[in-house]
């Protein structure tokens, strides 16, 4: 018996993770395994016990643990970051970012990293 779950948030994880578990009758004598895709920071919010215990009218269980990063932010096809200025690399880190920032934003951040980089420059 194969249980898969993707868990979308860190909210209720114990409580998902134990409605995919099946009934009592359902696990005796049989070999469940259970996969688990989830965001690598949420791993302490686990609790593995538990899921043992209740799975333990299963003749075999098994946990997999696939927990998740983030991607990394790709570069132009061709480009080396030390080939681009600082507000052509925040604008790939904004477009990149899950925030969603409208370009306004975009704009209002890279015009405050420009005026802090320039005091840094300057010596102030």
């Amino acid at each position: 018996m194969d249980i898969h779950v993707k868990l979308e948030s860190d909210a209720n994880i114990n409580h998902i993770l134990q409605s995919a578990i099946p009934p009592q009758e359902e696990l005796e004598n049989a070999i469940v395994r259970m996969t688990i895709q989830y965001h690598r920071d949420w791993e302490p919010l686990i609790d593995e016990n538990t899921l043992r215990s209740l799975t333990a009218p299963a003749f075999e269980f098994h946990l997999v643990k696939r927990p998740q990063m983030d991607a990394r932010v790709r570069l132009p096809e061709g480009r080396a970051a030390s080939s681009l200025g600082f507000i052509e690399l925040l604008d790939i880190y904004w477009d990149a970012s899950k925030s969603g920032y409208e370009a306004e934003q975009k704009q209002a951040l890279n015009q405050l990293a420009k005026s802090i980089i320039d005091e840094v420059n300057s010596g102030d």
